[in-house]
Protein backbone atom coordinates (compact mmCIF):
# COMPACT_ATOMS: atom_id res chain seq x y z
CA UNK A 1 0.00 0.00 0.00
CA UNK A 2 3.04 2.33 1.06
CA UNK A 3 4.35 1.79 -1.84
CA UNK A 4 1.40 2.21 -4.25
CA UNK A 5 1.22 5.64 -2.60
CA UNK A 6 4.32 7.07 -3.00
CA UNK A 7 4.62 6.11 -7.20
CA UNK A 8 1.21 7.92 -6.73
CA UNK A 9 2.66 10.61 -4.89
CA UNK A 10 3.88 12.57 -7.91
CA UNK A 11 0.73 12.52 -9.96
CA UNK A 12 -0.72 13.83 -6.72
CA UNK A 13 1.48 16.84 -6.23
CA UNK A 14 1.18 17.47 -10.04
CA UNK A 15 -2.92 17.27 -9.73
CA UNK A 16 -3.51 19.81 -6.67
CA UNK A 17 -0.48 21.85 -7.02
CA UNK A 18 1.32 22.65 -4.25
CA UNK A 19 2.51 19.83 -1.72
CA UNK A 20 3.53 22.29 1.03
CA UNK A 21 1.71 25.18 0.91
CA UNK A 22 -2.17 24.54 0.68
CA UNK A 23 -4.43 27.13 -0.22
CA UNK A 24 -1.08 29.35 -0.94
CA UNK A 25 -1.70 32.65 -3.52
CA UNK A 26 0.68 31.17 -6.00
CA UNK A 27 -1.38 27.93 -6.13
CA UNK A 28 -4.72 29.41 -6.48
CA UNK A 29 -3.18 32.30 -9.23
CA UNK A 30 -1.72 28.94 -10.87
CA UNK A 31 -5.35 27.02 -11.11
CA UNK A 32 -7.42 30.28 -11.84
CA UNK A 33 -4.84 29.93 -15.07
CA UNK A 34 -4.80 26.58 -15.93
CA UNK A 35 -8.83 26.68 -15.86
CA UNK A 36 -8.87 29.70 -18.56
CA UNK A 37 -6.82 27.99 -20.57
CA UNK A 38 -8.22 24.71 -20.51
CA UNK A 39 -11.12 27.01 -21.62
CA UNK A 40 -9.75 28.66 -24.39
CA UNK A 41 -8.20 24.82 -25.62
CA UNK A 42 -11.76 23.36 -25.07
CA UNK A 43 -13.37 26.19 -27.86
CA UNK A 44 -10.51 26.32 -30.12
CA UNK A 45 -10.81 22.18 -30.66
CA UNK A 46 -14.32 22.24 -30.80
CA UNK A 47 -15.66 20.36 -33.93
CA UNK A 48 -11.94 19.40 -34.79
CA UNK A 49 -11.31 16.10 -36.65
CA UNK A 50 -7.91 15.28 -36.10
CA UNK A 51 -6.39 14.77 -40.36
CA UNK A 52 -6.01 10.61 -39.75
CA UNK A 53 -9.66 10.59 -38.44
CA UNK A 54 -10.95 12.09 -41.48
CA UNK A 55 -9.85 8.73 -43.52
CA UNK A 56 -9.80 6.23 -40.29
CA UNK A 57 -12.59 3.80 -40.80
CA UNK A 58 -13.15 1.53 -37.11
CA UNK A 59 -16.13 -0.07 -36.44
CA UNK A 60 -18.63 2.21 -38.82
CA UNK A 61 -20.68 2.16 -41.76
CA UNK A 62 -19.80 4.38 -44.94
CA UNK A 63 -21.99 5.01 -47.72
CA UNK A 64 -22.07 7.07 -51.32
CA UNK A 65 -18.45 9.03 -49.76
CA UNK A 66 -15.32 9.57 -52.05
CA UNK A 67 -12.27 8.88 -50.08
CA UNK A 68 -8.66 9.25 -51.58
CA UNK A 69 -7.01 7.02 -49.11
CA UNK A 70 -8.91 5.26 -46.66
CA UNK A 71 -7.56 3.06 -43.67
CA UNK A 72 -9.69 0.51 -41.87
CA UNK A 73 -9.30 -0.83 -38.30
CA UNK A 74 -11.77 -3.02 -36.37
CA UNK A 75 -14.41 -3.99 -38.11
CA UNK A 76 -16.10 -1.59 -40.87
CA UNK A 77 -18.86 -1.76 -43.74
CA UNK A 78 -18.19 -0.15 -47.02
CA UNK A 79 -21.24 0.18 -49.42
CA UNK A 80 -20.82 2.47 -52.94
CA UNK A 81 -17.19 3.82 -52.14
CA UNK A 82 -14.83 4.97 -54.64
CA UNK A 83 -11.29 5.42 -53.22
CA UNK A 84 -9.22 7.29 -55.57
CA UNK A 85 -5.74 6.25 -53.61
CA UNK A 86 -5.06 2.70 -51.64
CA UNK A 87 -7.77 0.98 -49.01
CA UNK A 88 -5.65 -0.46 -46.69
CA UNK A 89 -7.69 -3.14 -44.48
CA UNK A 90 -5.73 -4.21 -40.84
CA UNK A 91 -9.11 -5.05 -39.63
CA UNK A 92 -12.20 -6.93 -40.93
CA UNK A 93 -13.94 -4.90 -44.17
CA UNK A 94 -17.50 -6.61 -45.59
CA UNK A 95 -17.21 -3.88 -48.53
CA UNK A 96 -19.90 -3.92 -51.45
CA UNK A 97 -20.09 -2.13 -55.16
CA UNK A 98 -17.06 -0.46 -54.12
CA UNK A 99 -14.16 1.38 -56.66
CA UNK A 100 -10.64 0.77 -55.69
CA UNK A 101 -7.26 2.19 -56.86
CA UNK A 102 -5.10 0.12 -54.60
CA UNK A 103 -6.04 -2.11 -52.29
CA UNK A 104 -3.46 -3.73 -49.70
CA UNK A 105 -4.99 -6.15 -46.59
CA UNK A 106 -3.53 -6.98 -43.95
CA UNK A 107 -6.45 -8.53 -41.83
CA UNK A 108 -9.91 -9.76 -43.37
CA UNK A 109 -11.31 -8.79 -46.35
CA UNK A 110 -14.80 -9.69 -47.85
CA UNK A 111 -15.61 -8.11 -51.40
CA UNK A 112 -18.53 -8.26 -53.20
CA UNK A 113 -19.13 -6.45 -56.86
CA UNK A 114 -16.34 -4.61 -56.92
CA UNK A 115 -13.50 -3.27 -58.98
CA UNK A 116 -10.08 -2.76 -58.08
CA UNK A 117 -8.29 -0.87 -61.24
CA UNK A 118 -4.74 -0.65 -59.58
CA UNK A 119 -2.40 -3.19 -57.38
CA UNK A 120 -3.41 -5.55 -54.68
CA UNK A 121 -1.55 -6.66 -51.95
CA UNK A 122 -2.97 -9.65 -49.51
CA UNK A 123 -1.20 -9.81 -46.40
CA UNK A 124 -4.12 -11.53 -44.70
CA UNK A 125 -7.11 -13.12 -45.88
CA UNK A 126 -9.11 -12.23 -48.86
CA UNK A 127 -12.55 -13.23 -50.34
CA UNK A 128 -13.40 -11.72 -53.67
CA UNK A 129 -16.92 -12.25 -54.93
CA UNK A 130 -17.89 -10.69 -58.35
CA UNK A 131 -14.98 -8.37 -58.54
CA UNK A 132 -12.61 -7.41 -61.09
CA UNK A 133 -8.97 -6.98 -60.93
CA UNK A 134 -7.42 -5.14 -63.35
CA UNK A 135 -3.67 -5.20 -62.60
CA UNK A 136 -1.76 -7.67 -60.63
CA UNK A 137 -1.98 -9.33 -57.62
CA UNK A 138 0.48 -9.57 -54.66
CA UNK A 139 -0.23 -12.49 -52.14
CA UNK A 140 1.91 -12.86 -49.18
CA UNK A 141 -0.53 -15.19 -47.34
CA UNK A 142 -1.09 -18.90 -47.02
CA UNK A 143 -5.13 -18.51 -49.18
CA UNK A 144 -7.17 -16.53 -51.06
CA UNK A 145 -10.57 -16.98 -52.46
CA UNK A 146 -12.37 -15.74 -55.93
CA UNK A 147 -16.01 -16.16 -56.99
CA UNK A 148 -17.25 -15.39 -60.04
CA UNK A 149 -14.05 -13.19 -60.12
CA UNK A 150 -11.96 -11.57 -62.82
CA UNK A 151 -8.05 -12.09 -62.06
CA UNK A 152 -5.25 -11.12 -64.16
CA UNK A 153 -1.63 -11.67 -62.93
CA UNK A 154 -0.89 -13.06 -59.07
CA UNK A 155 2.42 -13.49 -57.86
CA UNK A 156 2.09 -15.85 -54.65
CA UNK A 157 5.27 -14.60 -52.47
CA UNK A 158 6.25 -16.51 -49.52
CA UNK A 159 4.40 -16.34 -46.98
CA UNK A 160 4.53 -14.55 -43.79
CA UNK A 161 2.84 -16.35 -41.40
CA UNK A 162 5.37 -18.06 -38.47
CA UNK A 163 3.41 -20.99 -38.93
CA UNK A 164 3.68 -22.15 -42.78
CA UNK A 165 1.68 -23.80 -45.12
CA UNK A 166 1.03 -24.78 -48.51
CA UNK A 167 -0.41 -21.69 -49.85
CA UNK A 168 -3.58 -22.05 -52.46
CA UNK A 169 -5.09 -20.11 -54.49
CA UNK A 170 -9.35 -21.26 -54.58
CA UNK A 171 -11.53 -20.69 -57.53
CA UNK A 172 -14.94 -20.49 -57.71
CA UNK A 173 -17.99 -19.96 -59.91
CA UNK A 174 -17.28 -18.94 -63.34
CA UNK A 175 -13.78 -17.06 -62.24
CA UNK A 176 -11.65 -16.40 -65.30
CA UNK A 177 -7.96 -16.39 -64.78
CA UNK A 178 -6.49 -13.80 -67.80
CA UNK A 179 -2.64 -14.59 -67.13
CA UNK A 180 -0.73 -16.47 -65.06
CA UNK A 181 -0.82 -17.31 -60.87
CA UNK A 182 2.95 -17.91 -60.12
CA UNK A 183 4.28 -19.69 -56.63
CA UNK A 184 7.71 -18.25 -55.87
CA UNK A 185 8.13 -21.40 -53.49
CA UNK A 186 7.45 -23.86 -56.51
CA UNK A 187 4.92 -25.62 -54.19
CA UNK A 188 1.75 -24.07 -54.18
CA UNK A 189 -2.10 -25.22 -55.23
CA UNK A 190 -4.47 -23.95 -57.45
CA UNK A 191 -8.22 -25.39 -56.29
CA UNK A 192 -10.83 -24.54 -59.37
CA UNK A 193 -14.18 -25.13 -60.21
CA UNK A 194 -15.48 -26.73 -63.43
CA UNK A 195 -16.91 -23.82 -64.27
CA UNK A 196 -12.93 -21.69 -64.02
CA UNK A 197 -11.23 -20.83 -66.82
CA UNK A 198 -8.01 -21.62 -65.99
CA UNK A 199 -5.76 -24.48 -67.58
CA UNK A 200 -2.22 -25.89 -66.15
CA UNK A 201 -0.09 -23.60 -68.13
CA UNK A 202 -0.84 -20.89 -66.63
CA UNK A 203 -0.19 -22.14 -63.19
CA UNK A 204 3.85 -21.82 -62.78
CA UNK A 205 5.50 -23.53 -59.36
CA UNK A 206 2.07 -25.25 -58.27
CA UNK A 207 -0.40 -27.62 -59.11
CA UNK A 208 -4.18 -27.64 -60.80
CA UNK A 209 -6.78 -29.21 -58.65
CA UNK A 210 -10.21 -28.99 -60.29
CA UNK A 211 -13.15 -29.80 -58.35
Amino acid sequence: MLKKAFLLAPLLIQLTGCSSHDGCSECKHHHHKSKKSHKADKESYEGYIPPIAKNFMAGVTVQGKDKKDLMVAGMANLTDQSVEGTLTVNGMLEGKNLTINNLVVRGMADINKSRVNGTSSIYGLLTANKTTFADQIDVYSDQINFSDATIPTIIVHPSENFFKKQQKIKLQGATTVTGTITFEDKNGKVIASAQTKITKEQVIGGELIRK
